[in-house]
């Protein structure tokens, strides 16, 4: 946990790799955050008809494919660019993983045994992973399974974050950016709590949340917030 919670500046975390640029959640897109100075990424799982956890954002790929729907082996075939966490994890050692669970009840595959695949695929990665979901019930079974284990509630643009301090058991809050009203004022509430917005692209956004000393930023512009952060640069 020190990793993500006592860090002398803001992390940089690359949304689904560097997507501004590359195929976002591959393989190639992590590696591309990385030369560009990510501290870490932000992926997202979901998982096949025969359970294995991949990477991928959408219930489907682009060639329409539902993802719970088939196994692993067809996926492959189909997209051999989407890879599994585990290979993920595998080929991005140096780097901090924060692993969102795409789990919804608004969707037909919803069920937390999502939950329980991805910290079994973590494994022995586990030191450098949080793992969050938008759904409060995925956050609480993580807590159930692995109570020291990192995680993360993700909230959507009309929720403040201040409202959920010492409302909710988690270790960070994911907030979108633009409902952080006084970023030095969240960060002294928040305590040992790890504020990580999303997804801050705009150099001006940057900086903001940069100078209210927050915890990362979550972009898909990593070399952008890695100067900003370096340099406590201007936003310019």
């Amino acid at each position: 946990m020190p990793h993500w919670f006592h860090h002398p500046t803001p992390l940089v975390l690359g949304h689904r790799g560097s997507r501004s640029t590359t195929r976002e959640n591959t393989i190639a897109s992590f590696r591309l955050a990385r030369q560009e100075g990510a501290d870490g990424l932000e992926l997202d799982v979901r998982q096949t008809a025969d359970g294995v956890v991949v990477v991928h954002h959408d219930a489907d790929t682009r060639d329409g494919i539902l993802i719970n729907e088939v196994p692993f082996s067809e996926l492959r075939a189909s997209d051999p660019e989407i890879p599994t966490l585990w290979e993920t994890l595998e080929a991005t050692t140096d780097l901090l993983i924060n692993v969102e669970i795409k789990n919804s009840p608004m969707e037909e595959s919803y069920g937390l045994n999502l939950v329980d695949a991805t910290l079994a695929t973590i494994g022995r990665h586990r030191d450098r992973v949080l793992v969050s979901s938008f759904d409060p019930a995925s956050v609480e079974r993580v807590r159930s399974i692995d109570p020291e284990l990192p995680r993360g509630i993700i909230t959507d643009s009309d929720v403040d974050p201040m409202a959920l301090l010492g409302n909710i058991e988690v270790h960070a809050i994911h907030p979108y950016h633009l409902a952080i009203q006084d970023v030095a004022a969240l960060m002294e509430a928040a305590g040992e709590l790890a504020i990580n917005p999303w997804t801050v692209n705009e150099p001006a956004d940057i900086q903001r949340l940069v100078d209210g000393g927050i915890t990362s930023i979550i972009s898909d512009f990593p070399a952008r917030a890695r100067a900003i952060v370096d340099t406590g640069g201007s936003a310019t």
